[in-house]
């Protein structure tokens, strides 16, 4: 019996699940597991990343079609959304070609700084949900929310999550600590966020960036003018996030202000991107801390200023009561209050009455306008003045105006307040030796923003000497990846060099791909010399290994290699096979010639 040819049998492919996962299961039914051949087989092109793979377009030309259109197979399959949320409206659709089209350079827009990314190929796996997913599919894959960055808790059942490959890469492992109680639920909460972040389009989730900033001038933290309160929302979202993940990676992140500070000014800037981690986490951090903003606007109900309330009265007063009320008080507005009638009405009344009433008093009581003049002598502010003597502020005005004494002028009173914010500035520079201009601005803002207005020449010609420091790099790694980074590329020698496994050779490439630290990352972090040089060069790995067979240990200085040099003479070809090398290359080590 033949098939019918047109018919096609396509294999399950669930929401949630990877490209590069779905193919590997898929060829394990035809008893294969090559990805790298298939996709250079079928999509012409090396693997990639598992969630941000590229060339979908040929995927679903070939395969993908049948699980629906494009918008789906991104939208479902792929981390697209969670990506796309740290971009400009502009650059989401540069995103998308990316993903679509064959691209030789890098997929994702946006990155971590260095060695902050967690490692590629980096999928976990949670065992009650491979329980769920044998119940309702007959078979376990892995979903795309187990490869959130820096979450390795499942968020649906809150349990450590495995790796999918079996051993966990050796960086990845340094970075992690055993996380507590109050650490885990963190942790399921971020991967909850991430997980709504992939599962929504970009234009209608709350975590894209456009969205972060409508929330944090909404929360206060961005003023009606636009001005973001930087430095205090630094220390406030370090103090929030202090000690509440695992991942040193992570944790360096929300308690470094300068890392900060750097993802915040990129998110307010419109042409830049960011990573999509910290949408998420400023959305988190926005939601829960209102910022100076807000808290400075009180609510009506408890605001000092509020009107007070007029007692309502079902007639208007009398003759006799409006007389006897403006006899009781000061003031129009005093009187108006007793009887819980407007100012207005009152002069209203008056006028009707007969009752001559004047707004203001023509003049002052003599002992009020000695007590005026007084206040304007000893220096006072017009407000000042007014708030003492229980006067208004044009009245102290004019009293400072037709004065016979000459009152301050303005500019003598801020000559005055600038040659105290000199002096104080002078104490400033003689108590913080040392200290940047930036460092005794941060002290008191007030004091350095008088003498900027007041007398800016002064201010530059006083400011303090700049310190020559050494010329160092423009980014300075935190000191506890830099340790975590030399502790993996140690574990990766000794697996190299360990007498259980078989002596390979310890190269930039072995302890890469061991380490899952980026190329890149390596090769910098060696320039700068921030990490041991372990890699041997080829004689000496020949050597170890030629050594290992005769159970000899390596000595400098006093390596003999007569009696392997008559071994290797009485049968080369067998004597390289055994030491897994070829002849010519033993040759060299052992420096004999070849017999003719």
């Amino acid at each position: 019996m033949i098939m019918n040819p047109n018919i096609v049998v396509a294999p399950p492919f669930p929401d949630g699940e990877i490209v590069n996962a779905f193919l590997i299961r898929v060829l394990r039914y035809g008893g294969s597991a090559s990805l790298a051949k298939v996709c250079r087989q079928l999509l012409r092109r090396k693997p990639g990343l598992d969630g941000m793979p590229s060339y979908l377009g040929r995927f679903h030309q070939e395969l993908g079609y049948l699980y629906g259109d494009l918008e789906t197979l991104i939208n479902k399959h792929t981390e697209f959304n969670f990506f796309a949320c740290g971009l400009p409206q502009g650059r989401i659709a540069a995103q998308r070609a990316r993903l679509i089209e064959a691209h030789s350079g890098p997929v994702r827009l946006c990155r971590l700084p260095l060695l902050f990314s967690v490692s590629e190929n980096r999928y976990l796996q949670c065992p009650e949900c491979e329980r769920e997913q044998m119940r309702e599919f007959g078979f376990t894959f892995i979903h795309r929310r187990h490869g959130a960055p820096f979450v390795n808790v499942c968020p649906i059942h809150g349990i450590k999550l495995r790796p999918s490959s079996g051993q966990e890469w050796l960086y990845d492992a340094k970075c992690q600590m055993s996380p507590n109680d109050y650490q885990k639920g963190m942790t399921i909460e971020l991967g909850e966020r991430i997980e709504q972040c992939m599962e929504k389009p970009a234009a209608q989730s709350k975590y894209h960036k456009d969205s972060v900033i409508r929330l944090l001038k909404t929360s206060g933290w961005i003023g009606d003018d636009g001005r973001f309160c930087e430095i205090k929302f630094c220390t406030e979202f370090a103090k929030y996030f202090a000690g509440a993940f695992a991942d040193i990676r992570l944790e360096v992140l929300c308690q470094s202000e300068r890392y900060i500070g750097h993802a915040a000014r990129a998110l307010l800037r419109f042409e830049r991107a960011l990573h999509p981690e910290w949408c998420v986490l400023f959305t988190w951090f926005a939601e829960h801390n209102p910022g100076p903003r807000q808290l400075s606007k009180k609510p009506l109900e408890s605001s000092n200023l509020m009107p007070k309330q007029l007692v309502v009265r079902s007639s208007l007063p009398g003759k006799n009561a409006v007389e006897i009320e403006i006899g009781k008080r000061r003031t129009l507005t005093e009187a108006a209050a007793a009887l819980g009638i407007a100012t207005a009405t009152l002069t209203t009344l008056c006028g009707r009455f007969d009752i001559p009433v004047s707004r203001r008093t023509k003049k002052l009581r003599p002992k009020l306008l000695a007590q005026i003049k007084a206040a304007l002598e000893n220096g006072k502010s017009l407000t000042e003045v007014a708030k003492e003597c229980d006067v208004s502020i044009s009245t102290a005005w004019r009293q400072r105006v037709i004065s016979k004494s000459i009152p301050p002028s303005p500019e003598e009173v801020q000559a005055k307040h600038v040659a105290i914010a000199k002096q104080q500035w002078l104490s400033m520079i003689r108590s913080n030796p040392g200290a940047s201009t930036t460092a005794l601005r941060k002290m008191d803002g007030s004091v350095y923003m008088r003498l900027y207005r007041g007398d800016k020449a002064w201010l530059e010609s006083n400011k303090p000497a700049r310190i020559a420091h050494a010329v160092r790099s423009q980014t300075s790694l935190p000191a506890s990846l830099i340790l975590c980074l030399n502790e993996a590329l140690a574990d990766a020698a000794h697996v190299c060099t360990s007498p259980e496994n078989k002596r390979v050779n310890i190269s930039q490439y072995r302890l890469q791909k061991l380490s899952r630290v980026t190329p890149f990352a390596l090769q910098k972090c060696e320039q700068k010399k921030l990490v041991d040089k372990r890699e041997e060069d080829r004689r000496k790995f020949y050597l170890a290994r030629i050594l290992r067979l005769t159970g000899r240990p390596i000595k400098r200085g006093e390596f003999k290699a007569s009696s392997l040099e008559e071994s290797f003479a009485r049968r080369p070809s067998g004597f390289a096979k055994e030491v897994g090398l070829r002849e010519e290359s033993v040759r060299k080590v052992l420096k004999t010639k070849k017999h003719k």
